[in-house]
């Protein structure tokens, strides 16, 4: 019974003793853990992603990669490039024929 004479808790903030004020803020063991470990983990991480998501992902396969097919698909097709009219028509008529075939023959 002697345990329930006193309803009021006390309040470690109230507190002088700085052994209570550390053991309330949990021996500021979150804040050195994060400080020291997550961090660090973050700024690494995100220099990591910054690496592979945007130099190697964005930048090298995409900007650089779509770029390089269309400079790639313009000397290849170049090559077919003459100039003559006729030879034009004739590729068109060409495709023609075999969207034609390939719609017809079923």
């Amino acid at each position: 019974r002697t345990y329930m004479q006193r309803k009021a808790v006390p309040d470690p903030e109230a507190s002088k003793c700085p052994m209570v004020k550390a053991s309330w803020h949990k021996f500021y063991i979150d804040d050195v853990i994060y400080t020291r470990f997550i961090g660090g983990l973050f700024a690494v991480g995100s220099e990591v992603l910054y690496l592979l998501v945007d130099v190697l992902l964005i930048d090298t396969l995409l900007v650089h990669g779509i770029g390089g097919t269309a400079k790639a698909a313009g000397r290849f097709l170049r090559r077919f490039q003459a100039g003559l009219l006729n030879a034009y028509a004739l590729g068109i008529l060409g495709g023609v024929i075999v969207v034609l075939y390939w719609l017809l023959r079923g």
